[in-house]
């Protein structure tokens, strides 16, 4: 089979959704099939991975009506194409073109759909939604969705297509394993939206309790908007700022070094989907205090992390939890749950046996999954 994927920054800096997609397309040469990339042609941070063909391609606009110029017959090539994200205007271009094509594509909103996420700008959103995206997912062979309950999402949206339910799977350094929390500190990694991920509610946490049990707290991860001075200021407002230190994104061996040593990974957000760095940190056995998303929700059901409300109580009673014997427990099962159940090879296998049983795809006789 010929997939090619749309993600116009593929070959940008490291993000949670560029390295998700680039580990799907990883698994899907493994299986056997082709595939290929469109990104945007002024996005070169990093090469393309082995066996992935890219076509970078320009794009013109500014802001959220930025456009890809898509070359004359690319589409045709592909047997199905693959669309990352939602709300997207780009994504909306692209997927009129497959239409016009006859080629079927399938849409990833990487949690995009979540209620929360319609709650930001609601009536901006809704109108959107009435004039562009419904239809836009209503003309789409499926939906990949990470977890059942994002199935929901859709009907809201007033969508009824198939889903292809599967989470992404997870990246990881054989080598590193976690050393017992030789570092001391609890780790958060990440992208500074503190309303999203969740940062003011451990802060406070932090801040709930007794000074002689609060651990250090390493928070790194890009900007967003200027929150991350905002955490700094939060913290010295709270009096917590010797205890929670606000550092800059760390990527490559850097990032694994301190996973391997914190002593415990927190990802306390409101609302997510399958965030990939809690999936980093389960592979390399660290335990994990997580919120009731869909990701950190099935970890806990698997003994694969401790779980918590989104409260800075309850996250204050979930961090002593995580640094006692029985975090240590949480990261060992979490180690092998990731290890099986997030492999790549697993999700990509799972994803493309659901779209075998979609009945509208149809496409030539492709290789059959984990044919090399």
């Amino acid at each position: 089979m010929r997939l090619l994927h749309y993600q116009p920054h593929f070959l940008g800096p490291e993000s949670g959704t560029g390295n998700a997609v680039r580990g799907w397309c990883e698994a899907f040469v493994r299986a056997g099939h082709q595939v290929a990339v469109v990104c945007d042609r002024g996005t070169r941070d990093r090469p393309a991975p082995p066996g992935v063909d890219v076509v970078p391609v320009e794009h013109v606009g500014r802001g959220s009506l930025v456009v890809p110029r898509l070359p004359a017959g690319i589409l045709r090539r592909a047997d199905l194409v693959v669309l990352h994200g939602g709300w997207m205007l780009n994504n909306v271009v692209v997927g009129r073109a497959c239409a016009r094509a006859g080629v079927p594509y399938v849409v990833a909103p990487h949690g995009v759909y979540s209620p929360e996420i319609l709650a930001r700008r609601p009536a901006l959103k809704r109108g959107w939604n009435w004039a562009i995206e419904r239809g836009h997912l209503r003309r789409a062979l499926a939906a990949h969705v990470f977890f059942p309950e994002e199935v929901g999402y859709l009907d809201r949206l007033g969508v009824d297509i198939p889903a292809l339910v599967v989470p992404n799977g997870v990246t990881y350094p054989e080598e590193v394993t976690w050393d017992g929390g030789s570092g001391g500190y609890l780790l958060w990694l990440g992208r500074f939206d503190p309303s999203h991920k969740g940062l003011d509610l451990l802060i406070r946490a932090i801040a709930a309790l007794p000074p002689t049990e609060r651990p250090e707290v390493r928070l790194h991860g890009p900007d967003w908007r200027g929150h991350r001075d905002a955490m700094r200021a939060l913290a010295r407002e709270l009096s917590v700022e010797s205890w929670v230190r606000v550092g800059d994104p760390v990527y490559g061996s850097g990032k694994w070094d301190l996973l391997r040593r914190s002593a415990g990974f927190v990802y306390p957000s409101r609302w997510d989907a399958c965030p990939v760095s809690p999936a980093e940190a389960a592979a390399v056995g660290v335990p994990i205090l997580v919120t009731r998303y869909p990701l950190g929700s099935f970890l806990a059901a698997n003994g694969a992390a401790i779980q918590a409300d989104a409260r800075p109580d309850s996250i204050a009673a979930a961090i002593t939890r995580i640094r006692s014997s029985a975090g240590a427990e949480v990261g060992r099962t979490a180690l092998r749950v990731a290890r099986r159940e997030l492999s790549w090879d697993a999700v990509a296998g799972s994803w493309l046996r659901q779209l075998e049983e979609v009945p509208a795809f149809a496409h030539p006789a492709a290789p059959q999954v984990g044919d090399a």
